[in-house]
């Protein structure tokens, strides 16, 4: 080693001796040789066996930054050209600087492929580089709320096994985090079957788990499109062949389509968790938009410290408390669903049971159409259970506007006679429905005037509050 100091402490405080001198100047001789020879040896030696080259994957990595950091560059010079009094020729030079460290990066990554790297080694670099878009995407969810702690360490946990099974086996592996957790878990469960007092903790476990479950679902479903979408990027860069980014693309699309198969059989098994889980989520985007604004305003000088502090301190608290929180049970009779639909929110109880007395109960299999594109609608759908998608078609052609589940409805202006729907509306796992149909609506309230006016009165109020107006090109509304 290149130590000497505990050696020569240890032999100077030996007791005199007729060696003592002998002992120290070999230990002396020790330290010299090792300070001296191995010492000075030591770098040409490690750049000889090339240990001093970082691991392969970094060192692509690094280019990558480079290839990276001088494109924004490149962004963002003509802005200092266009704010007036920047030289146009010190831009040019700037610019030609950068596209020429950008062409020495990418033919340096040439050399390491050709001389480094086969097809299986290029794979296992962009799984890497895929697993790490995948981790700080995770670790932003987290920060930002919409991952509990348990969830994220979980999923971290599973995220850190397939690097280490990459790096140091050089391929790519399934693992299973906190798989002895999972085996207490069943064994709690099959014990509390014996003990009735344990029951009710069994099941707040259960519940918990399938919360759990979900986020990390949820959260690997949107991890998976972001890292297809960086894997788009790559391509541009070209640092990768292009068959080696469409190999990892297959498999992160597989992973995604897997994802948003769970979420669905999810959202049919257990809506109360999802419907609750997404109000969570909305509210704390709007929560993060105001911290956001506050820090802002407070960094400005347009709020006082002292008032931008406490609003901060405020809004951290509404965030942390809606982190983890758990999900409220769903009501999904009737009269639970239709007291939901703000067009009959200022209906007393009584009216309430008039109008559930004209609900239909409807079946529908999966991807089966409930309104097409362009037809005039005029049913109100409310959701208990599945989950259903709509669709719109813009210039490109068809695009998902977003999906309903169970606790959810559709058609509001339909049923009020506003038009023809401008979405398609398609179930996508089999669904039950309740439906009120027009028709059927205005029977009722020729029975009951006083039902009328409250409708009517209520419709105007929620389209005046929307800025929508009677239009006949209206789609079907979502809430």
């Amino acid at each position: 080693g290149l130590r000497g100091a505990v050696a020569l402490a240890i032999v100077l405080s030996l007791q005199p001796s007729e060696y003592s001198e002998l002992l120290t100047v070999l230990v002396m001789g020790a330290v010299l040789f090792t300070l001296l020879v191995q010492g000075l040896s030591m770098e040409p030696v490690m750049k000889w066996l090339g240990l001093n080259l970082p691991p392969l994957a970094d060192r692509v990595a690094l280019f990558e930054l480079n290839i990276l950091s001088r494109q924004l560059a490149m962004e963002r010079l003509p802005a200092l050209q266009e704010g007036g009094v920047f030289s146009s020729r010190i831009t040019h030079q700037l610019s030609l600087d950068c596209g020429k460290a950008i062409s020495d990066a990418k033919e340096k990554i040439m050399e390491l492929r050709s001389r480094e790297m086969d097809r299986m080694h290029e794979v296992g670099l962009l799984y890497l580089r895929a697993l790490g878009e995948e981790k700080a995407f995770y670790q932003d969810m987290f920060s930002k709320g919409h991952l509990s702690e348990g969830a994220f360490r979980e999923m971290l946990v599973v995220i850190n096994l397939q690097l280490d099974a990459l790096r140091y086996n050089g391929e790519f592996a399934h693992v299973h985090s906190h798989r002895v957790r999972r085996m207490m878990e069943q064994y709690f469960y099959r014990f509390s079957e014996f003990a009735s007092w344990l029951k009710p903790v069994a099941e707040k476990m259960r519940m918990l788990r399938i919360v759990r479950n979900y986020e990390e679902v949820w959260g690997h479903y949107q991890g998976s499109a972001h890292v297809i979408q960086r894997l788009g990027n790559l391509t541009e860069m070209g640092t990768f062949p292009a068959d080696v980014i469409d190999e990892v693309r297959q498999k992160y699309m597989a992973w995604h389509e897997l994802a948003g198969k769970q979420l669905y059989e999810v959202s049919e098994q257990f809506p109360e968790f999802v419907t609750s889980m997404q109000e969570r989520l909305g509210q704390r985007l709007i929560l993060l938009a105001e911290l956001e604004m506050a820090e802002e305003q407070g960094g400005y000088g347009m709020l006082s410290e002292s008032v931008a502090k406490s609003m901060e301190a405020e809004l951290s608290k509404q965030l942390s408390q809606l982190r983890g929180q758990q999900a409220g049970q769903l009501h999904d009779d009737p009269i639970s669903l239709i007291k939901a639909v703000p067009l009959f929110s200022e209906l007393n109880e009584t009216q309430l049971e008039w109008l559930s007395s004209i609900v239909q109960a409807v079946s529908m299999p999966e991807n089966e159409f409930l309104v097409h594109r362009h037809e005039t609608n005029q049913t109100l759908y409310l959701v208990s259970r599945g989950v259903i998608r709509i669709d719109s078609e813009d210039d490109q052609g068809i695009c998902k506007q977003g999906t309903l589940v169970a606790g959810e409805f559709f058609g509001e202006a339909a049923l009020m006679g506003h038009g023809r729907a401008s979405a398609s509306v398609k179930t996508v796992m089999p669904c039950r429905l309740y439906a009120i149909h027009r028709h059927q609506l205005l029977a009722l309230v020729k029975e009951h005037p006083e039902l009328d006016q409250i409708l009517k009165q209520r419709d105007e109020q929620l389209r005046k509050e929307s800025g929508m107006f009677a239009d006949a090109e209206n789609g079907p509304e979502v809430s």
